[in-house]
């Protein structure tokens, strides 16, 4: 019995071994072809004078939507902890262009850098009260993580060399309407 199911296992293994060995030889019958199709159409579009086109389309300017609260960066540092641990402290000023009291509002500030390189995204809600026409210094925190490159970035890039955007989500007014830019 033993050897007859160890005969079996082997004829099993054999026509898995077959059945991979001509699927692969199809796939590369199919990138060969594909290989080949590409290559007589870029020497057809050559000599018939379509190469000297552009094949990139220009980059559109990003829009960027203006919100009635912005925020800009005051300053960036970086706090030892225990246990070998830090953590990237920023302030933020945020001014309210809304005509209305603020009592809450949240948000996601962007970190960049002077050419708008996107270095990091921080989700944030806000709950101190900002008055119509008035600015809030804000003070916030990121646990470092060493090995989150978007971390490593903000952590070693200059303050003067760090702009800051905020997208505003939601806002909640004194007299208790809200507000969505979603």
């Amino acid at each position: 019995m033993f050897i007859r199911q160890k005969q079996i296992f082997i004829a099993i293994a054999i026509g898995c071994f077959l059945a991979g060995y001509f699927v692969g030889r199809e796939h590369l019958k199919y990138e060969m072809r594909s290989a080949l199709e590409n290559a007589a159409a870029g020497i057809k579009s050559a000599l018939s004078g379509a190469a000297d086109k552009p094949t990139e389309q220009p980059r559109k300017p990003k829009v960027t939507k203006s919100f009635p609260v912005k925020a800009t960066l005051l300053r960036k540092g970086v706090r030892s902890l225990d246990y070998g641990r830090s953590e990237i402290t920023f302030a933020a000023n945020f001014s309210n262009a809304t005509g209305k009291d603020i009592r809450a509002f949240d948000g996601v500030l962007t970190f960049t850098d002077l050419l708008g390189n996107e270095i990091l995204n921080a989700g944030l809600a806000v709950n101190d009260s900002l008055a119509a026409g008035g600015s809030l210094e804000w003070e916030g925190k990121l646990d470092y993580n060493q090995f989150i490159s978007s971390h490593e970035r903000l952590r070693n890039a200059e303050t003067e060399n760090t702009k800051v955007t905020f997208t505003l989500k939601k806002i909640l007014f004194a007299d208790g309407t809200v507000q969505d830019f979603q």
